[in-house]
């Protein structure tokens, strides 16, 4: 029988998170499940045919204990050799304090998944035995720094704050005038060079249109 491929999930990624260490159970899921809030069973996304690597799974089967990121994908960029790993995590609920940037409660919950996520992927990572992933293999962290990408998707009529306040904290963060108040000086500048070449937070419309666009071409 001839096995499913996926444009956003090469090979050596199913073999890796998949056959190698969850035979039994799948991991592999779709936008409009992983994008679904447990709260009002609400997906973000409504694309059943965007196939991801559920990371929540991965986590569970791994370590209960730890938290992670809810998806990621592989996409390539044109002339690049290798693929960019991108992590997506979803949050439908209200991200902003009071003074509508986003809370210090957040942006720790998200820091916290991004690490455990890091730390379970080269786990998985440093254990295969999969040799198309040497390149990886040789200097993991590395190849994170200069190869991956984080997608916050948020809700944006729920992450809104009309006040003058909003608008002091993005100047002192050197936010722009769109997006989620916050993000840049709390995630995206902590990480990006570090565990990651960029972030971003983004409404799931824009989100959607981002992976719509690249399936296309």
């Amino acid at each position: 029988m001839e096995e499913k491929s996926y444009p956003l999930l090469p090979e050596w990624v199913i073999k890796v998170f998949q056959k190698e260490n969850n035979p039994n159970k799948s991991v592999i899921s779709n936008m409009k499940i992983v994008s679904k809030d447990s709260d009002n069973s609400e997906s973000m996304i409504d694309q059943e045919d965007i196939i991801v690597i559920d990371f929540d799974k991965v986590k569970e089967n791994y370590n209960k204990k730890l938290k992670s990121n809810d998806a990621f994908i592989v996409m390539k960029e044109k002339d690049k050799k290798y693929g960019n790993i991108v992590w997506i995590e979803f949050k439908n609920g209200n991200l902003l304090d009071k003074d509508g940037n986003l809370s210090e409660e957040k942006s720790i919950e998200l820091r916290e998944k991004i690490y455990d996520s890091i730390n379970i992927f080269l786990s998985y990572i440093l254990d295969s035995t999969d040799k198309r992933i040497s390149h990886i293999k040789e200097n993991p962290l590395k190849y994170l720094k200069e190869h991956s990408m984080y997608y916050l998707i948020y809700n944006e009529n729920k992450n809104t704050a009309k006040t003058k306040m909003r608008d002091h904290w993005k100047k002192l963060a050197g936010e722009t005038n769109e997006g989620l108040c916050g993000f840049n000086s709390k995630i995206k500048n902590k990480f990006r060079g570090y565990l990651f070449r960029d972030a971003f937070a983004y409404a799931p419309n824009e989100f959607e249109q981002i992976l719509v666009n690249y399936l296309k071409n």
